[in-house]
């Protein structure tokens, strides 16, 4: 049957295998929560750009309404001013005049807000143009996050399994309730159950020890926890 300190230092050594899962594990839940983070700062970029497509879609379907429609009235014009010598007496004259005026009106009024159009839709098209250039570029980086999240996953699952199986070898020698014990602690201070004492510190919360358990601990014959954050201790110099 082996030591406590011999069990102790292979706890310490199953540790240095736990660390590294619980690092790999951290990095696999970092990676995919950046692509999030990047996808959800797209989507209002991407939105704003689509909505600026239907607007620009929208007008230009306008401007063509508005062409037709002055074509109409243009057309109308014509036949008014043909019916002027047609005319038999001035309240005739009057009446047509006044209708081709109200219509020359009307057909200047749309030419003007024809040309605000012009203007409005060559505004967007130039404002698409630039957003298209950021869009593809945003899209490229978000693909190229993908394709190295996929590496990275491929990568830290092999990792893992390797890991896992030295951890799964090395668990098997330590003692049941010393590995229990220690895994419980670990679950509760972020991998870490286990803590070297230097200069009769706990270098796990870093506060200072009473002499004599620093003396107990030293002797390797028993399981000794900090009194002020639980975790197992041990003497560092074991390892030499």
């Amino acid at each position: 049957m082996k030591s406590i300190k011999e069990q102790l230092l292979q706890l310490v050594d199953l540790q240095k295998i736990d660390l590294k899962i619980y690092s790999t594990k951290k990095e696999m839940e970092k990676m995919p929560n950046e692509l999030k983070k990047l996808k959800e700062e797209f989507e209002p970029r991407l939105q704003s750009y689509e909505e600026k497509q239907k607007e620009l879609k929208s007008k230009e379907v306008s401007h063509l309404e508005m062409e037709s429609e002055i074509k109409g009235k243009e057309a109308h014009l014509k036949q008014l001013q043909g019916k002027l010598s047609q005319v038999k007496n001035a309240k005739e004259l009057n009446a047509i005049d006044a209708e081709i005026n109200a219509t020359k009106k009307s057909i200047s009024e749309m030419e003007d807000e024809g040309l605000k159009t012009i203007d409005q839709i060559d505004n967007l098209k130039k404002e698409l143009k630039e957003e298209e250039q950021i869009i593809e570029a945003e899209k490229k980086n978000i693909a190229e996050l993908e394709t190295k999240i996929a590496e990275k996953e491929n990568i830290n699952k092999k990792e893992l399994e390797t890991l896992t199986k030295e951890r799964d070898k090395l668990a098997s020698k330590i003692d049941p309730q010393i590995l229990s014990d220690y895994e419980y602690i670990a679950r509760n201070k972020e991998g870490v159950g286990i803590v070297g004492v230097k200069n009769g510190v706990c270098t796990g919360c870093y506060m200072s020890l009473p002499p004599q358990t620093v003396h107990d601990i030293r002797k390797g014959m028993e399981i000794f926890h900090c009194q002020f954050c639980s975790r197992v201790l041990f003497y560092p110099e074991w390892e030499n």
